[in-house]
């Protein structure tokens, strides 16, 4: 709206102001939206891209079937962390307590086709958390001081996958980034590892492009549901 209106005084038109009107009008004409800058696409060399593509997704493609092809990345949740935004009266004053920084790290993973997700990984502090009910939960966990996956961690991990793999006959390509939480895994029968290309993730990583986001919208969600069934049963 400012440049609007120092360009209209340029083009003489010093009357013209532009208004919150004018700008939605403005965007709708030209199919333009409002983002949040996110991630580090920017500084990944396009040129670096295309040629794992090219070449290595390639050779993937042409020798695992689409269902035998998966990735595998990890995020972190602040699993007890409540939204900061509500709805309030007008003039009403909003407080809140400190938010809560217990963090867990859940390592996600599913195959090209969608056709199978694993279950989650999740690592947490504890060894023995109340919440440790895997099987309601459907999630495999471990503890870890730091609630980081860790080299040892993620080969145990890949290891029991590979012997179920290997149960099932299947040839499966795993496609995960290249840090030091991700050591090569020596004596893998069913399962072969393929790293990505150093700072490419935020463009090649599959489980960047909106599925662990709309994973943790899922689980914000089933959180608040939570929350909000507790509170009523408080007050009834």
């Amino acid at each position: 709206m400012e440049k609007a209106d120092i360009l209209a005084a340029k083009l003489g038109h010093p009357d013209f102001k532009a208004s919150q009107e004018w700008l939605d009008r403005f965007k709708k004409r030209h199919n333009i939206v409002f983002k949040a800058i996110c991630g580090e696409s920017a500084a990944v060399q396009q040129e670096q891209v295309d040629s794992w593509l090219k070449t290595q997704m390639r050779t993937i493609l042409d020798t695992y079937e689409t269902r035998n092809i998966f990735n595998a990345d990890e995020t972190g949740v602040f699993w007890k962390c409540l939204p900061d935004k509500t709805m309030a009266f007008r003039g009403e004053a909003c407080h809140s307590e400190k938010k809560s920084k217990d963090r867990l790290t859940v390592l996600v993973a599913a195959n090209m086709d969608g056709s199978q997700k694993l279950p989650l990984y999740v690592i947490g502090k504890s060894k023995n958390p109340r919440f440790k009910q895997t099987k309601v939960l459907q999630c495999d966990y471990d503890g870890q001081p730091s609630a980081w996956i860790t080299g040892d961690l993620f080969s145990a991990w890949v290891k029991k996958w590979d012997r179920k793999f290997q149960v099932e006959k299947r040839k499966v390509a795993l496609i995960v980034d290249n840090c030091r939480a991700h050591p090569d895994v020596p004596g893998l029968k069913a399962i072969k590892i393929f790293y990505l290309p150093h700072n490419t993730t935020s463009k090649l990583q599959p489980m960047d492009q909106g599925i662990i986001q709309v994973l943790k919208v899922y689980y914000r969600k089933m959180l608040m549901r939570q929350y909000l069934l507790h509170d009523e049963k408080k007050t009834q």
